[in-house]
């Protein structure tokens, strides 16, 4: 389940598209999407997680994204730190920016 949480981390904290929720298909790297599903929902029963559906517009059309979401509780997981520090050095590296400590 850690893995899954983790997974989630990095895309909700990654600069290029942590808005959008998160499909399951993909966090599913090394598991089955049935398992992540599953492990999803055990961690939405533990408060780490929400699932979310929310509708996209731009000029030419709309759309929904249905996915998952971090909550506060989720945030202040070691899984949650190990992302941020990870995606920290990313962006020294690649962008030369610092995006500070942890919200």
């Amino acid at each position: 389940m850690n893995e899954v949480l983790y997974q989630l981390c990095r895309y909700s904290i990654s600069i290029v598209g942590s808005y959008y929720p998160v499909p399951a298909h993909l966090i599913a790297k090394h598991l089955t999407i049935n398992q992540v599903r599953y492990r999803l929902r055990k961690l939405k029963q533990l408060g780490f997680v929400e699932s979310c559906c929310e509708i996209y517009r731009d000029d030419y059309s709309c759309f929904p994204c249905n996915g998952w979401r971090l909550t506060d509780k989720a945030k202040e997981t070691e899984e949650y730190r190990r992302a941020w520090e990870e995606e920290r050095e990313l962006c020294k590296k690649c962008f030369d920016m610092d995006i500070g400590e942890p919200e």
